[in-house]
């Protein structure tokens, strides 16, 4: 049955209603609030067939089908329901109640059951007319072997669980000549009296009530989707049926003083709220409504839908969940009268085509004494299965009691969901439920969800297809073995310039030397902060041979933070250049390379230790300080080698060097090449933006593979025009979410494959994703687990979860993780875990902090943090540690700061911050003066308080979209003054999503950023056809300084014009 009775339908728990009469009008009666709905939901899809009600039996001895005929003309001569019709007239929609008449049962032939079952689907899903009685289609298939298959299909306008155990037990009555009682009330004359009760006092106290009881919103399931969700018409549906022990069910009633219903539907819950992250998990339960005792003998559409809305935080357990829903059940219950519609108008009066109101999943627990059974003198019948191949809801979630089983029915919409996932979800309900008597008080997010069996299997296909490896060497050692080998070969392009692999080694060697003088060894840490050159490519290597380790240093960075790191790595030295003396000067030591005046030295005796560490990298971090994430040769060499196996490079191959070493790429775009014989092309120093620089040079050497951040990447795909690479052979993208419409459309622009690739300073990439055909254009999938790497997805107590369950990512890989944080011992321990399950003892275990779910097919899709650490423009952000330097500012007493999508589209991190309130350029100077530039809220709201949830615990969900005005400096304001300032000024206004722009304004002050600087100058080159640098535009920040800069271009291409005619 596709509508079955909820046991506690049964229970009339609510207050009696008053009696309700007769109507006057015999052949009319006004449309009920359920039937308006279902006419609603109809007219919308444009089909009846979500809403019929299949009940089918296979029949086995000598029917008397004219008996049958008979009885089902008695009952629909008793119950008007069954003759009625849904019409419009003048007056909206109303019933039109038909006179009795004989009912014709169709006959048909049937080979077998099986056939008899797929004509009883097709049946099914036949369209009905709501305008024509009846409501009721009766087909009798005689079988081959002299069976029958008896199908019912009713509309639910006419009919519910209830009254389908009224009308089988008529029949029944009917078909054995007993006789019946007559039938004091009709559904016309409840939908009468339901028309007055609307506008009564009672009515108003629900609507009262329910406005209440769902202020906490109702937020659609985010369980992820597996396909397109279709555009119109009813949503396809299917059926998957399994069993759970009643055992544990009844023992945690009995613990809880609950009702078997409470734990299956809080069951339910927390399970869909495992699979959504769903803070507020809402789901239907449809309630007999029969709250009068005229209403218990009348066949009719009775049934409505009450909502039982569940709150999850972290510390919410499975027995919290069931005192929440037996509370919110006895409450809902006192008000069910309420016709759903009348709530969905009270508390979501803005209603989506696209998504049901207030609730996506169902549960509906049928009552074991249902008298839903055919009775035919002499004839054995049995209850068969018929679905109508759709689905009203995402998931409806059928239990009914079965000796000691409880039996289930999930049907799901099959645009959403697949076959697998509702088998795996099946067992995962099951699962939870066998756990619940010793679970029950953990929280929901770390109850088992996994059998001992399926746990194993996911241990053994993550184990398949490992690459066990060790690296033999450290990474400057293997370059020296790669110089040997091809030392004319040339190692680095850069400027026009070339340098050889022995130029390269020769010029490391000797400054490895100077850095031995210096006192330089073994775990020395040694501070890099250069432009992108050919010296800093020496002075890596340098450190590296002389024993000690790299810390890449931004000179953007504010001179406050250099210094915290410095402290913080205990820098033995510096190495610069002539632009950063100021900026460093007091920091350390420091030691500017000249390749002129270096001389040769003998080669210092290198450290070929690959345990020794390598380099150190910052990120932020959540306690206000950045963080150093210390890596050793072991662990940079995992991921080299993996990269070396899955790129063939060599002589003649280029690999592009274009991301600022402050990002860990840039180790994997300097040394890979390096390992392998190939060549470093070098994009010019502060040019990683300039997408036609990047174009030049993918277009102009021999570059085989390129790495871009997909925000970047976006960018470059909008500026720059189809073209052929002809030595381009992969492109990789890191750093952020891909989608895989991103990856797509790269694919097509570049015409070679774009590998997604996924990891963490932390552990290097871990995981690739080459292109997937099934995937949303919205998903991110970031692949499957490569080379070292064993990749698992887990809860809060660090337990396996099933497929398609939210999890934390979590990395295994021998010799393949960092060694931990510098001077942070409990930071460590707290990210690098002990393995439950490890390869070998005393094996870690990296703990992301990235939430994700993991595909049957071992694919990964990133869902994002799991904490308040954000991706901004490929940068790792701690929002921890911009809140920590904000409530430094003496105005602020409290401060949230998240990542949300900023006027232009890009994510940007929003301040939400209550105390006195102080201007924007006020706090952005004060973070500024401490973070880095992309760690400067690019928006501020001022609160009077923060929202916070019923815990006290500040509620993020219902922090307010900032207003564009939060985006906006404060300024005074000079009006643009020539026709070229005022296009400019509306590029501007359009790149940052701002109102307007002044001559004088500041891009950046603006808020502006790297990503943005690129469509401006791609709009410019685009109007005027001329091509000014992401450095000219530094330089020229602001609309007035932009109009000299493209009128001199114009300029001079006006002047080569001229030339060139011979002017």
């Amino acid at each position: 049955m596709s509508e079955p009775l909820s046991l506690l339908d049964r229970l009339r728990q609510a207050p009696p209603a008053a009696g309700f009469p007769k109507r006057r009008t015999a052949d009319r009666a006004p449309a009920s609030a359920a039937q308006r709905r279902l006419w609603f939901l109809a007219e919308a899809d444009e089909s009846t067939v979500p809403y019929h009600v299949p009940v089918a039996f296979h029949i086995d001895g000598p029917l008397d089908a004219e008996a049958l005929e008979r009885g089902v003309s008695l009952v629909v001569e008793r119950h008007e329901a069954l003759r009625t019709a849904l019409v419009v007239d003048a007056d909206g929609l109303r019933q039109e109640i038909s006179e009795p008449s004989p009912v014709v049962v169709e006959r048909r032939n049937a080979e077998s059951v099986d056939d008899f079952l797929g004509a009883a689907h097709k049946d099914a899903c036949e369209p009905v007319d709501l305008s024509r009685a009846p409501l009721l289609r009766v087909h009798l298939y005689a079988l081959a072997d002299g069976s029958h298959g008896l199908l019912f299909v009713f509309h639910h306008t006419v009919i519910d669980a209830w009254s389908l155990d009224i009308f089988f037990g008529d029949l029944n009555a009917a078909c054995a000549d007993v006789a019946l009682p007559a039938v004091s009330h009709q559904y016309g004359d409840y939908a009468q009296w339901q028309e007055g009760w609307l506008s009564g006092d009672e009515a108003r106290r629900s609507r009262q009530y329910w406005t209440g009881a769902l202020e906490k919103g109702y937020p659609p399931l985010s369980i992820h989707p597996r396909r397109n969700r279709a555009a119109g018409g009813p949503r396809g549906g299917a059926i998957h049926r399994f069993g759970v022990p009643a055992a544990p069910v009844e023992e945690v009633s009995s613990q809880a003083s609950a009702t078997p219903f409470s734990v299956l539907l809080a069951a339910f819950q927390a399970l869909l709220h495992r699979y959504s992250l769903n803070d507020v998990v809402s789901t239907g339960v449809p309630v007999a409504c029969r709250t009068t005792p005229e209403s218990e003998s009348i066949l009719g559409y009775f049934v409505n839908t009450v909502v039982v809305p569940t709150e999850f935080d972290k510390g919410t357990s499975l027995t919290d969940v069931v005192r929440s829903v037996g509370q919110r059940m006895r409450e809902a219950l006192s008000h069910q009268e309420l016709p759903f519609d009348e709530v969905v108008g009270a508390v979501a009066p803005h209603r989506s085509a696209d998504a049901n109101p207030l609730f996506d999943s169902v549960f509906v627990m049928q009552n074991t004494e249902s008298a839903t059974t055919l009775s035919l003198p002499g004839c054995r019948t049995e209850p068969v299965h018929v679905h109508n191949g759709t689905a009203k809801f995402d998931l409806t979630l059928s239990v009914v009691r079965e000796s000691d089983t409880f039996t289930c029915e999930l049907e799901y919409a099959t645009d959403t969901f697949d076959a697998d996932w509702a088998e795996e979800f099946g067992l995962a309900f099951g699962e939870m439920l066998r756990r619940a008597p010793v679970s029950r008080s953990l929280p929901v997010g770390e109850a088992p969800l996994l059998s001992e069996e399926t746990r194993a299997g996911i241990l053994r296909d993550t184990a398949r297809g490992v690459e066990p490896y060790r690296i033999d060497g450290t990474l400057h050692g293997l370059v020296v073995e790669q110089a040997a080998r091809t030392p004319d070969a040339t190692a680095i392009v850069a400027d026009g310039a070339n340098i050889t692999y022995a130029e390269l080694d020769r010029r490391s060697d000797a400054l490895a030397a100077v850095m031995a003088e210096r006192g330089i060894g073994r775990e020395s840490v040694v501070g890099v902060c250069m432009r992108r050159s050919v010296d800093q490519i020496v002075s890596l290597l340098a450190i590296l041979k002389a024993g000690g380790a790299f810390v890449p240093l931004d000179p953007r960075l504010p001179r406050a933070r250099l210094a915290g790191i410095a402290d913080d790595a205990s820098l033995a030295l510096v190495v610069t250049d002539e632009q950063c003396l100021d900026l460093l000067d007091g920091l350390a030591p420091l030691l500017v390379p000249d390749a002129e005046t270096v001389p040769d030295a003998v080669p210092t005796a290198r450290a070929t230790d690959p345990s020794g560490l390598a380099y150190v990298y910052y990120t932020s971090g959540s306690t206000g300080k950045p963080k150093g994430v210390a890596i050793d040769h072991l662990c940079a060499g995992t991921r080299l080698e993996w990269l070396r196996r899955r790129y063939a490079l060599g002589s003649g191959k280029a690999v592009l060097y274009k991301t600022p070493l402050i990002f860990d790429v840039a180790i994997w775009e300097i040394f890979l090449p390096l390992l392998t014989g190939a060549t470093v092309v070098m994009a010019d120093a502060e040019a990683e933006s300039d997408i036609q620089h990047i174009a030049d040079l993918l277009r102009e050497h021999p570059v085989v593979l390129a790495h871009f951040v997909p925000s970047m990447l976006e960018v470059y795909l909008d500026g720059v025009v189809p073209q052929e690479y002809a030595h381009l052979q992969w492109v990789a993208l890191s750093g952020e979410a891909a989608s895989a419409a991103l990856i797509e459309r790269a694919a097509e622009h570049f015409g070679v494959p774009v590998h997604n690739q996924y990891g963490q300073t932390e552990t290097s990439e871990v995981a690739v994703g080459e292109g997937d055909g099934d995937s949303l254009p919205e998903l991110s999938v970031i692949g499957t687990q490569v080379g070292a790497y064993r990749l698992y997805v887990m809860d809060a107590s660090q337990e396996l979860v099933p497929h398609d369950v939210p999890g934390e990512l979590c990395v295994a890989g021998l010799d393949g993780l960092a060694r931990g944080y510098v001077g942070r011992p409990s930071l460590t321990a707290q990210s690098f875990v002990p393995h439950p399950y490890p390869a070998r003892p005393g094996e870690r275990l990296y703990r992301t902090g990235d939430l994700v779910r993991r595909r049957a097919t071992g694919e990964i899709v990133y869902l994002g943090r799991g904490d308040h650490l954000v991706k901004i423009r490929g940068c790792r952000v701690e929002t921890g540690e911009v809140e920590s330097v904000l409530l430094d500012h003496p105005a602020l007493t409290s401060c949230v700061v998240i990542a949300r999508p900023g006027p232009g589209g890009d994510l940007c991190l929003v301040a939400y911050t209550v105390g006195r309130e102080a201007g924007r350029a006020e706090l952005v100077g004060h973070a500024a003066s401490s973070l880095p530039w992309y760690m400067v809220p690019s928006a501020f709201v001022h609160l009077g308080e923060m929202p916070r949830t019923a815990s006290g615990k500040i509620d993020r969900n219902r922090l307010p979209e900032p207003r564009l005005s939060d985006f906006e400096e404060e300024r005074p304001w000079e009006e643009p003054q020539t026709p070229l300032e005022t296009h400019l000024a509306a590029v501007w206004s359009e790149v940052l999503g701002i109102r307007k722009v002044g001559r004088r304004d500041g891009f950046y002050a603006l808020g502006g950023n790297s990503l943005q600087t690129t469509r401006v100058l791609a709009t410019l080159k685009a109007s005027f056809e001329i091509r000014l640098s992401v450095r000219d535009f530094m330089h020229a920040p602001t609309v007035e300084g932009q109009a000299r800069l493209v009128m001199a271009a114009l300029e001079k291409k006006a002047a080569a014009l001229l030339e060139e005619n011979g002017a």
